[in-house]
């Protein structure tokens, strides 16, 4: 198990020990103030019905967590791509000589 896997696992194991232990209580505040931001972001004014600003900001919520696992996706794609081209010798790593034609014949 590599050290960020085991980081990850430990961080899990203590998240479910906490929500085990105490419930959500401790994220309560957290969690209100994350989906306000949806709810003002669809009704600035306060005009729409309740059941209605609901409805769009949960579309909002939605729209955000596609947003963020599309970027996840692409840091991940990138990251694949580095570590490929450093296994290989690649473009990622720059020539000692600076990149510049030798001089030398």
């Amino acid at each position: 198990m590599s050290k960020t896997s085991r980081l990850s696992s430990l961080r899990r194991k203590g998240a479910l020990r906490a929500h085990g232990l105490h419930g959500a209580v401790q994220t309560l505040r957290a969690r209100h103030a994350f989906l306000a931001r949806f709810l003002i972001e669809v009704d600035p004014n306060g005009e729409l019905p309740q059941s209605e600003r609901k409805r769009r900001a949960r579309y909002l919520l939605r729209a955000y967590m596609i947003g963020l696992a599309l970027r996840r996706h692409a840091d991940r794609s990138l990251d694949k791509t580095k570590n490929a081209a450093r296994v290989r010798g690649g473009a990622s790593e720059v020539p000692d000589d600076g990149g510049h034609p030798s001089t030398e014949s």
